[in-house]
This record gives structure tokens, C-alpha cells and sequence, in this order.
């Protein structure tokens, strides 16, 4: 049972800590989105889902790779497509590559669903559900 109505929005989740990406995938699914989970950076087919989220959720440290590189590669391919970057390890320099990017978004570790969720809402909002493009 759906925690709270709202518009279902297709989501790209990337986190290589799996307790953590499926009990977020959970609670994403429970209000009514589709998530799409990955595990490391090179599993995720970008191609198979530029036209098809609304919005992507990576964790920032990850083995071999780390978010901000994975962010710019979903850019390069959508630069519509609003990326919000989850971390426990947030320095001066992180938040500088933030504020480089406009489309990239910082949320913390340990994660608030409920602001999590508000904020793929704000950022994914006008973004069709099937689609992936701007309504």
C-alpha cells in the first residue's frame, strides 16, 4: 500500500551497498514508482534508459567508481535529466563538482526517505512517468 499519492516517476537507482538500494527501492515502490536498480556504475545499460527515467539516484562512493563521473555520464547522454548524488563522505571539493553542476543534487547520508522523496518529486516532477521527457 502506497504510503502517500502521488504521480509514479521511473527511477534510476544506483548503490553498490545492497541493504541500503533495496530498502529505498522498496520504499519507492510502495508509493508507486518503477525503479530500476543497479549495483556498480558498468552495469547500468544509459542507452536502454536515457528516454525512460525521470530521475537518477547514486550513491557517491562506490568501488572502481564514484558518482560524479557516473552523474556526467548520464549528462552527457540526457542533459535534462536531473541526478541526485547520495554520500556519507561530503568534502569542500564534492560540493564544489555539485555547484559545477546544476543538474546534480547532494542529499546525505543517512537518508530521510521522506525528504528523498519530496526532493525526486520537486526534480522529477514535470517529467512523464513512461517517458522520461518533460510534460
Amino acid at each position: 500500500m502506497a504510503r502517500r499519492p502521488c504521480s509514479a516517476i521511473s527511477v534510476l537507482l544506483l548503490d553498490d551497498e545492497d541493504a541500503f538500494r533495496e530498502s529505498l527501492a522498496e520504499n519507492l515502490r510502495m508509493d508507486g514508482h518503477e525503479v530500476h536498480e543497479y549495483r556498480a556504475p558498468g552495469e547500468v545499460p544509459l542507452e536502454a534508459h536515457a528516454d525512460r527515467v525521470g530521475i537518477v539516484v547514486t550513491d557517491y562512493e562506490m568501488p572502481g567508481a564514484d558518482g560524479i563521473a557516473f552523474a556526467d555520464a548520464v549528462h552527457s547522454r540526457n542533459p535534462e535529466m536531473p541526478v541526485v548524488l547520495i554520500t556519507t563522505h561530503w568534502t569542500q571539493t564534492i560540493q564544489q563538482s555539485i555547484d559545477a553542476r546544476p543538474w546534480l543534487h547532494l542529499h546525505a547520508k543517512p537518508v530521510s526517505y521522506e525528504e528523498l522523496h519530496v526532493l525526486v518529486h520537486r526534480l522529477a516532477g514535470s517529467w512523464s512517468h513512461t517517458s522520461g521527457q518533460r510534460a
